[in-house]
C-alpha cells in the first residue's frame, strides 16, 4: 500500500481555524467586488453588497467558532522528562 501524504508530511485532517479565517471573508469580498465592478451604480448592488457582506461575515464566523477544533479539547501528547531514560 501507498504511503500516506497527509500521514508522511504530518499535515492536518481538517483546515486549520486560523486560514478559515482568512479565506472565507477573501471569497466574499471578491464576490462582492466583482459584483459591484459589474454593475457599479446600482443601489440595488450596493445594498446586495451590504447584506451579504453582514450575513457572510455573521455566518462564517459563527461556524469558525463552532468548528470542532475549537469546541473539542485537545488529546494529550504525554512527554516523558529527560531524566526518565528510555531511549
Amino acid at each position: 500500500m501507498a504511503p500516506n501524504v497527509r500521514e508522511t508530511y504530518s499535515l492536518p485532517k481538517r483546515v486549520p481555524v486560523s486560514a478559515r479565517l482568512w479565506i472565507v471573508p477573501g471569497i466574499i469580498t471578491v464576490v462582492v467586488f466583482g459584483l459591484w465592478l459589474a454593475l457599479p451604480r446600482t443601489p440595488l448592488v450596493a445594498g446586495l453588497a451590504v447584506v451579504a457582506v453582514i450575513l457572510t461575515v455573521g455566518v462564517s464566523i459563527g461556524r469558525i467558532m463552532m468548528s470542532r477544533q475549537l469546541t473539542e479539547m485537545p488529546r494529550r501528547n504525554p512527554v516523558k522528562p529527560p531524566s526518565a531514560g528510555g531511549d
